[in-house]
């Protein structure tokens, strides 16, 4: 009888299967080129200048700022073209088959710029970043998680140091809190590091604690909820960094999909954004939408940007979307009108418009060997304005791979500052598929600007490239080998 025993275990074991451990790397590597025109700070006498106060011009065109008392009025010109090429390289590593439910996962950036200045590149001097590296355990009910991870919700995207957890009562629904140190949105780096300070004369000192929950519910014939409890403090206790309230809704009624969405800045009472809209589709193939929308800027409270009390607007348009049935084939067009509040402030110059509106079509051809998709837009606003025309003609290589030639013109005015002037663009796009789990995509485009004849004009001429690898080692369920969008 224990021979029959030690031998019914050991059947037992060997029919039993056994969770291996099992990981994936991606990776995705970039080269760059681009060339650029970067402004440099000069001065001027204040005899030479044409005009009286504060803001005054050159005889070759160029507006100066006089401080009164100074012998000099200073403005900023272009200097001579610059070039740089930036590399950055992204490593992901996921593991699981550790016990159940138990993952590990993480996330870095390195970067360089192997030629040229690094002040020409966004953070060229900042090495390596470590985006996320948690350890997480999920049994279903119940989903643990512990390091630095991210998350997104009604709020935006931030991450932090720290842990979360969510607990699943019912099906549906979702309840989950966290906490920890707090990391710089968009920077994955504590607000007291360099990155900040060199920007920011008056950057924290002090790193912040974060803590929040949210909680969702989903029903896939109804609709879904969330709401989301924000708040960073000192970790000295001295001084709140932010405090936000945040909620959304998706209803479905008949044929009509409800959307809204909330975000409340609980520090400042003030709402940043509050939006409303409606789609249905009245007649078959084609689609509908309206929203009306009020959006004021957000800031941390660490920032100076608040005591400028930052003006909002209130928003309200139409979108509309036909898709003849079975062609592919898609035409949508959009309108919307925006009214700015009062900003209470003295116009240095003229009259400054407290309304905008913006209005635009594209179409796009059956997703078959040749693709076509062409886009024109045109923007008033506050201070800026733009209208464009983009034209992308694209032709299917193999199966997944693609060739894109990008043919486009824009004019732009930005914050009141910039010169009239034309851009045309010339690019070429390419994605080849290299296996199940790898694929190359190169880029590359000519930007041409075309000023308006003003001799202070500034050439924002240039030439950009790119190209990335894209791929991955190892196995993980559902997810399947690249395919050309």
């Amino acid at each position: 009888m224990r021979r029959r025993g030690w031998r019914s275990l050991l059947l037992v074991l060997c029919a039993t299967p056994v969770g291996a451990q099992q990981f994936r790397v991606t990776g995705h590597s970039v080269i760059e080129a681009f060339d650029v025109r970067p402004l440099v700070d000069d001065s001027v006498p204040v005899a030479s200048t044409i005009g009286s106060g504060l803001l005054r011009h050159t005889t070759d065109g160029y507006v100066v700022r006089c401080v009164s008392g100074e012998a000099v009025c200073r403005y900023r010109r272009l200097a001579d073209a610059a070039g740089a090429m930036p590399v950055t390289q992204d490593l992901a590593l996921a593991a699981w088959g550790l016990g159940r439910g138990i993952r590990l996962y993480a996330r870095a950036r390195a970067r360089a710029v192997l030629v040229g200045d690094e002040e020409l590149w966004p953070r060229g001097g900042d090495h390596v970043d470590v985006l996320a590296a948690y350890a997480e355990a999920d049994r279903g009910f119940l989903r643990a998680r512990l390091g630095r991870q991210w998350m997104a919700s009604g709020l935006g995207f931030f991450d932090f140091d720290g842990a979360a957890l969510r607990v699943r009562p019912r099906r549906g629904l979702a309840i989950e809190a966290y906490g920890g140190l707090g990391l710089a949105r968009g920077l994955h780096e504590p607000l007291t590091s360099g990155e900040i300070a060199r920007q920011e004369p008056f950057a924290p000192t002090v790193r912040p604690y974060v803590f929040g929950g949210q909680v969702t519910w989903n029903s896939l014939r109804r609709g879904a909820l969330a709401a989301q409890y924000h708040r960073e403090i000192r970790t000295d206790l001295g001084g709140l960094y932010a405090e936000r309230l945040s909620a959304a809704a998706f209803l479905r009624v008949g044929p009509a999909v409800l959307e809204g969405d909330l975000n409340v800045d609980l520090a400042t009472k003030a709402m940043n954004e509050g939006r409303v809209t409606l789609r249905l589709s009245p007649i078959e193939h084609v689609a509908a939408s309206a929203f009306v929308r009020h959006h004021r800027p957000f800031f941390d409270l660490w920032t100076i940007w608040n005591a400028f009390s930052p003006v909002g607007f209130d928003e309200g348009g139409l979108r509309a979307q036909w898709r003849p049935g079975g062609s592919g084939m898609m035409v949508e067009t959009w309108s919307a009108y925006r009214q700015y509040e009062e900003a209470g402030a003295q116009p240095l110059f003229g009259r400054v418009r407290n309304t905008g509106w913006r209005v635009g079509v594209a179409g796009a051809t059956p997703d078959a060997r040749w693709r076509l998709h062409g886009r024109y837009e045109v923007e008033v606003g506050f201070g800026a304005a733009k209208s464009e025309v983009h034209l992308r003609l694209g032709r299917r290589v193999r199966e997944a791979g693609m060739v894109t030639l990008n043919a486009g013109v824009f004019q732009r005015l930005y914050e009141l500052r910039e010169d009239d002037g034309t851009v045309w663009l010339l690019g070429l796009d390419g994605l080849l598929p290299l296996g199940a789990r790898s694929r190359i995509r190169a880029e590359a485009a000519m930007y041409r600007h075309a000023a308006a004849g003003q001799a202070s004009s500034r050439d924002w001429t240039q030439v950009r490239g790119s190209l990335a690898l894209e791929w991955a080692i190892g196995t993980e369920p559902a997810v399947p080998a690249w395919r050309a969008p």
